[in-house]
This record gives C-alpha cells, sequence and structure tokens, in this order.
C-alpha cells in the first residue's frame, strides 16, 4: 500500500538532513527534526522506525552508529517518543513502533501503558540474529 495514496497527509522526521532530502526528493514532506519536535498537530496514524539496538557508547561513532542505536538498553529513543506521542495522536488515532528483541522490549510497553496507551504485539520476525517486534499502540 502507497500511503500517500491512501492518506491526505504523509510527513516524515528525520535528525539526519540527507534522509529528509531525499525524502522529499521522493515526493514525501519531511521536517529535519528530533523525533517529532517539529511536528504540530493531530495525525490518526504514526509509524515509527527508531534506533532500536543497544549500544552503551555515549557518541555515536557515525551516522549508521546513530541511525542503530536507541541507548544503553536499545529503548530509550523509542521511550522519548512515545513520551511525546499523546501530543500527536489523534482520540481516535494508532501508532506502530518498530523494536528488536536485543532491546528490552518490555520496558517500552511499560512505558507506553504509563503513557495511557493500550499496547499489543502486531507482528513479530525472525531476522538472522534477531526478533524484529512491531508493537501497536492506541489511547485508552
Amino acid at each position: 500500500m502507497n500511503l500517500q495514496e491512501s492518506a491526505s497527509t504523509v510527513v516524515g522526521t528525520d535528525v539526519n538532513p540527507a534522509a529528509t532530502r531525499r525524502a522529499r526528493d521522493r515526493g514525501v514532506e519531511a521536517v529535519t527534526t528530533d523525533l517529532a519536535h517539529g511536528l504540530k498537530g493531530e495525525f490518526d496514524l504514526v509509524v515509527f522506525n527508531p534506533p532500536y539496538l543497544p549500544d552503551t557508547d555515549e557518541t555515536p561513532d557515525d551516522a549508521l552508529d546513530a541511525a542503530l542505536a536507541g541507548g544503553e538498553s536499545g529503548v530509550e529513543t523509542a521511550e522519548r517518543f512515545v513520551e511525546d506521542l499523546p501530543r500527536l495522536l489523534s482520540p481516535e488515532g494508532s501508532a506502530f513502533v518498530v523494536a528488536s528483541s536485543h532491546g528490552d522490549v518490555d520496558r517500552l510497553k511499560k512505558t507506553a501503558r504509563k503513557k495511557g496507551f493500550v499496547v499489543d504485539v502486531a507482528a513479530r520476525d525472525r531476522f538472522f540474529f534477531e526478533d524484529i517486534v512491531v508493537l501497536h499502540l492506541e489511547p485508552r
């Protein structure tokens, strides 16, 4: 499914200006910002593929490390996003967040529940050395 054909508005964000430039080149409105800080308004659907691998380095070594390392437990970046999600999501909306079995998925679920979301596992698949999990979050 092409979201641009089925949604009235599609917006992407990334902290990397090269990534947002590439998205705009492909016809997607994109904002260079940390997580969703540069967005305003309510969204019916939010899809978030954060950096989700554990990393104990204080400073990313390169752009690839920054794109993959989600904090010491692998979920700190996703938690920051979930903390801000109530501001972005319409009351009838839902969000999907990608996580890795190498990260503390239970901790991320707990954070989402504390923010008032019902959390379910929407999908799970095994890739090489990890399970990729997609969490579905809906406001209570």
